[in-house]
């Protein structure tokens, strides 16, 4: 009788590794697990949607009249791409992790048998189910959030837009998984083997990504791209914490507020998080270390899955402790503005908005504008009232806005009408700018 070859030295991570004894890790927990990076984002953004109530007044407002479209189009383009990314990474992730592999031509339920193979059917049943539901219903829940909070803000129009992206979306999904499935050509058994050590652990972050990327639905160029652009927005974001944008910069944060207004800057940046919180959850998942023996009360003891999301956390925690990742432009105080004895007199102040606002008219109808605390939804609604009181003063004729008074929330909004409307240098004297017309 021949030699029969022993255990390997590495195995595989589970559920694989230990035969049918370990059948059972296929359920809808460790597939929650596995997907847990796009299904947290998912959760994140149903609590930033669901429990604000200025998100019914953001999403309410898109309808206004004389309100441009692209904005609203763009909130349901993120939208849409944060349950794309929701489905697409949930699938990678759980595709390589139980290694099915349909380049061949088998479907993923032939593939699921094989690999339960001992199973009872009821089981095999329970782990397709739960195989196959899950990236499913990622994508559902964000479709199913959009309609919601669309519906909760009366916003009927909207809700139909996001009935019919979604249903739209899902077909072009469905179609074109068909046609490509994953491909995972070049991929070693060795690429998806646990990692026992840190070298081992920092060798094996190329091979398991470069698995997720085969492992991804389409072409492996697809699944590149959304980490390339995730990542290149982080850095970018990263670098302007920490360095301030000349006089006049929009920056990377105000460009993305920008296009993607309301919660849609939120939503588009949740998005493009999915791809690498999953790529790393993913290769924490390869990492199976044993601790040194001399260790006390912990010795010897293996551990499987480092919290990647705890590091993160304390990681945020921690680091503003010594860095200050909040860098301000700081105005040094004037003397006429902070001292009362050298500040100017409310009628100096009336007579250089009139002169301003109001020339050559018999009745002077100044407007003030008082706005009260109440965190962004008083915000918000401050600076509509700024807005709509401006665009009603449309001649010389019309009342114009002379003073704000604002407290808390109510200053956000009012400040963000100032930023837009104030120059950024005073203009020629004798001069008024379309900017400062109509503040003095």
């Amino acid at each position: 009788m021949g030699l029969q070859p022993g255990p390997p030295a590495v195995v595989l991570p589970p559920p694989w590794d230990g035969g049918a004894a370990d059948n059972r890790e296929l359920t809808w927990i460790s597939t929650f697990k596995t997907a847990r990076a796009p299904l947290g984002v998912v959760v994140l953004a149903a609590i930033g949607l669901g429990l604000p109530p200025q998100i019914a007044d953001m999403l309410a407002g898109f309808d206004d009249k004389g309100e441009p479209l692209w904005p609203l189009l763009l909130l349901h383009f993120a939208l849409a791409w944060l349950a794309l990314s929701a489905w697409y990474w949930a699938r990678a992730a759980l595709y390589a992790r139980f290694e099915i592999d349909e380049s061949d031509g088998r479907t993923r339920g032939a593939l699921i048998a094989v690999k339960l193979a001992g199973a009872s059917q009821q089981t095999i049943q329970r782990a397709r189910h739960a195989f196959d539901l899950t990236p499913r219903w990622l994508f559902w829940a964000v479709a199913l959030l959009g309609a919601i909070v669309t519906a909760r803000a009366g916003a009927w129009g909207q809700f139909v837009i996001v009935v019919v992206w979604s249903v739209v979306g899902w077909l072009i999904i469905r179609i074109r998984v068909q046609q490509f499935g994953n491909h995972t050509a070049g991929i070693l058994p060795s690429d998806l083997r646990a990692a026992t050590t840190l070298c081992g652990a920092f060798c094996a972050v190329l091979p398991r990504l470069r698995a997720l990327v085969r492992y991804a639905p389409f072409p492996d160029r697809v699944a590149w791209a959304f980490l390339g652009v995730a990542m290149l927005l982080f850095l970018a974001g990263s670098i302007e914490t920490m360095a301030l944008w000349p006089d006049g910069g929009r920056g990377l944060a105000g460009w993305i507020a920008f296009i993607f207004r309301g919660p849609a800057a939120a939503l588009i940046c949740m998005a493009f998080a999915i791809g690498p919180w999953t790529a790393l959850c993913f290769i924490v998942d390869g990492i199976r270390l044993k601790l040194p023996a001399w260790l006390p009360l912990v010795g010897g003891w293996t551990l499987p899955r480092p919290p990647a999301f705890t590091l993160l956390v304390l990681v945020v925690s921690v680091v503003p402790i010594f860095l200050n990742l909040h860098t301000v432009r700081i105005a040094e105080p004037k003397p006429a503005l902070t001292n009362p004895n050298q500040r100017d007199s409310l009628k100096e102040l009336f007579t250089a908005w009139v002169e301003a606002c109001a020339k050559d008219q018999t009745t002077v109808r100044p407007v003030i504008v008082a706005a009260s605390g109440g965190a962004t939804r008083a915000g918000l609604w401050a600076a509509v009232v700024l807005r709509n009181v401006e665009k009603s003063s449309t001649d010389q004729a019309s009342p114009h806005i002379f003073a704000v008074s604002s407290v808390s929330g109510g200053s956000l909004g009012t400040a963000g009408w100032l930023a837009v409307h104030v120059p950024d240098s005073p203009p020629p004297a004798g001069k008024a700018t379309p900017r400062n017309r109509r503040i003095a």
